[in-house]
């Protein structure tokens, strides 16, 4: 995120995954459960390594439930540097890492600082940075102004290859 809006894009990321709730996807349309306890176990161990890279702002324990699933809140860690391993292992769990900075040029390295690069997406209405990130994000699927998950392929006419 881009330091002159870091800040308050922290706070309102905060206060929205406030609302978010955990349960039963049969009756909850925001965050089921994990897969298994193993998933659980390691999805717990990457955040008490949060705990340690980043500042935590939202999350970060295991729920207790009467159904038998593996829940967890979701989390998010602010200030976490672009070469910290939430930033650069995948976690299959509800954690978000957030890294500020400078502009633009150096939000593109950062993102492209990385092995993994199945989708990414880019939220503006500057035409000349999605022009650019069409060029020089290393990305399989790019999206631009939605999310890069849980979309149909039929129904992605946004999608870029790259």
């Amino acid at each position: 995120m881009e330091a002159p809006i870091y800040d308050i894009f922290v706070e309102r990321l905060r206060e929205r995954v406030a609302q978010l709730k955990v349960g039963d996807p049969a009756e909850n349309l925001n965050l089921g459960p994990v897969i298994n306890e193993g998933a659980l176990k390691s999805i717990l161990a990457y955040i008490e390594i949060g705990r340690e890279e980043g500042r935590l702002i939202s999350g970060g324990t295991a729920l207790a439930n009467e159904d038998g699933g593996y829940y967890l809140e979701p989390t998010v860690f602010a200030d976490i540097a672009p070469d910290a391993a939430l930033s650069q292992e995948e976690i299959f769990g509800p954690v978000l890492a957030v890294i500020k900075v400078e502009n633009f040029e150096e939000g593109l390295r950062v993102a492209n600082n990385t092995e993994y690069g199945l989708t990414g997406s880019l939220y503006s209405s500057d035409r000349e940075k999605m022009d650019r990130a069409r060029r020089d994000f290393n990305v399989g699927n790019l999206y631009f102004n939605r999310k890069c998950t849980a979309r149909w392929w039929e129904h992605t006419p946004s999608a870029v290859s790259t």
